[in-house]
């Protein structure tokens, strides 16, 4: 995929070798959920009808990919990336996903709770790296949460962020997937006071 914004053009792609590797279902999600080869937008993807089994998109809600895409590498019984710039997208400066941080943001850790008990049930063996990935886009959205927002949508924010918070508890056994030192003192961190974190991660601009 090449990025381009409103008043530049695409760069023409060159022929050149590229790789084609496929991953099994559950190699996939956990690229998925760890934004690493893959990545939850929808339209940089090609998918065969019998995957998407009447998968819908999310009604009304800012981050509908984050609803959506995992479910669909779920069905998959293997994914494949091909390393060839295939797809030219347009960002507007009046998009959706330019506009400043509010409460619709927070859609996207509804769809990562979701996401949570999908993965518990059908991908169990992944829900350590499932949780530590949507304690991490908690952290991000209550320190967005600080810098952001005002008066009743702040209060509400952190209600809605902690509650999260308090219904996916990182555990002893998640703790020992986190290979990254720091995130581990993070972590360890927020469990003594998950807003006091978040206040010193933005005074030392770390996650923002």
């Amino acid at each position: 995929m090449q990025k381009f914004d409103d008043g530049t053009e695409p760069q023409p792609v060159g022929e050149k070798l590229y790789k084609i590797q496929s991953y099994t279902t559950q190699d996939a999600l956990k690229e998925l959920m760890n934004d690493g080869i893959f990545h939850q937008h929808v339209w940089n993807k090609l998918y065969k009808k019998q995957v998407l089994n009447k998968i819908l998109f999310a009604k009304g809600k800012l981050n509908e990919d984050e609803f959506w895409t995992y479910r669909v590498f779920g069905n998959a019984k293997k994914v494949t990336k091909v390393d060839y710039e295939l797809y030219f997208y347009l960002q507007r400066a009046g998009s959706i996903m330019g506009e400043s941080y509010s409460l619709r943001r927070l859609d996207g850790l509804e769809a990562k709770a979701e996401r949570q008990k999908y993965i518990d049930e059908s991908f169990p063996a992944l829900s350590s790296t499932a949780r530590v990935n949507f304690y991490v886009s908690c952290f991000y959205a209550y320190q967005m949460t600080l810098k952001y927002l005002q008066g009743d949508d702040k209060k509400k924010a952190k209600n809605i962020i902690l509650n999260y918070i308090d219904g996916n508890r990182i555990t002893s056994a998640d703790m020992l997937t986190v290979k990254n030192k720091k995130l581990k003192l993070w972590l360890k961190m927020s469990k003594v006071s998950f807003g006091l974190t978040c206040s010193l991660r933005n005074w030392m601009k770390v996650g923002e």
